[in-house]
């Protein structure tokens, strides 16, 4: 019985193990494509290496140029509003041509804008406000302040039916923010268009739907003066 058991042990012993042979394979498999998984290797390696590369390089950058910006705008003064415009114009356009895709040139687009519109500069301020509401597709709010900055600017400069486009934006939009103040000037705007049904129509509105805006009791005025 002692015997019969030794053999077939042995017999069991002698069988190639699993394990070792699935080793084995991936020996093999490594050694037969061993150029091919050293690159993959490297390949990965290689990505990972630029990712974290650029990942440090945008930091550094947006830490630049928000520096850079600071120290900028730190100059300004709307004391005398021309004067401070003049002051950072050329550091602001070195700016934007230095750090063009950076969430500072967000900024920096909004803060310029402001300035030149305080400085009476309302084509350059167009343009910034203009440039500024590209980058902040989506957000409704900001956005909203934007057009609204971009109807005033119009108006400033006479181009009465490019604002009437911006307000009206504001006034169909699903955002509340200013939407008071966009259906008043949309509805002056119309008003001096002599497009009474209309106007009437958009004060209206804003008596209705906007009770507590600040221009809601100028808004009654006109109606009942109509």
């Amino acid at each position: 019985m002692v015997d019969k058991i030794s053999n077939a042990r042995k017999k069991e012993l002698e069988q190639p193990d699993p394990f070792l042979e699935t080793l084995q394979g991936w020996a093999k498999g490594y050694t037969k494509f061993k150029k091919q998984i050293i690159w993959a290797v490297c390949a990965v390696v290689a990505v990972v290496t630029i990712f974290s590369g650029t990942v440090y390089s945008i930091k550094r950058s947006e830490e630049k140029a928000s520096g850079f910006l600071a120290q900028t705008l730190s100059r300004y003064s709307d004391a005398d509003p021309v004067k401070g415009y003049e002051t950072v114009k050329d550091d602001v356009a070195e700016f934007l041509e230095s750090y063009p895709n950076t969430a500072a040139a967000t900024q920096a687009r909004v803060r310029f804008a402001e300035i030149a519109f305080k400085a009476s500069k309302f084509e350059e301020a167009h343009g910034m406000y203009l440039a500024a509401l590209g980058d902040f597709k989506g957000d409704s709010a900001m956005e909203n302040l934007l057009l609204a900055s971009l109807g005033r600017t119009c108006q400033a400069m006479e181009r009465y039916d490019e604002a009437e486009t911006w307000f009206r934006k504001i006034s169909e939009g699903k955002s509340a923010l200013l939407k008071g103040e966009a259906l008043f000037n949309l509805g002056v705007l119309l008003a001096d268009k002599g497009d009474t049904t209309a106007s009437q129509k958009i004060f209206k509105t804003l008596v209705s739907d906007h009770e507590t805006s600040f221009y809601t009791p100028m808004v009654e005025a006109r109606i009942s003066n109509d």
